[in-house]
């Protein structure tokens, strides 16, 4: 392999100055990342709640849950939280 063609694979840091098109469609999908983790964790936290209720827990309890989603004996933990 040539020294010119080994030099330039050598240079791994390339830097590229993004237009502001190009930034605001990267901030989008940021925003839109985060937006889906925020409502996954309320839809999760608010299932999670019901169950709870149906379990004879009272709404305002705070409460701690805790699952293994891969332990195929699907045990769901619920634990009160003290203040």
């Amino acid at each position: 392999m040539s020294n010119k063609i080994k030099k330039k694979l050598a240079e791994t840091d390339k830097k590229y100055i993004i237009d502001d098109v190009e930034m605001g469609y990267l901030n989008d999908l940021d925003t839109v990342q985060r937006s889906f983790v925020y409502y996954h964790d309320q839809l999760k936290t608010n299932y999670l709640q019901q169950l709870a209720v149906r379990l004879g827990y009272l709404p305002s309890d705070k409460l701690e849950f805790t699952i293994d989603l891969k332990d195929p004996k699907k045990e769901l933990t619920i634990k009160r939280v003290k203040d």
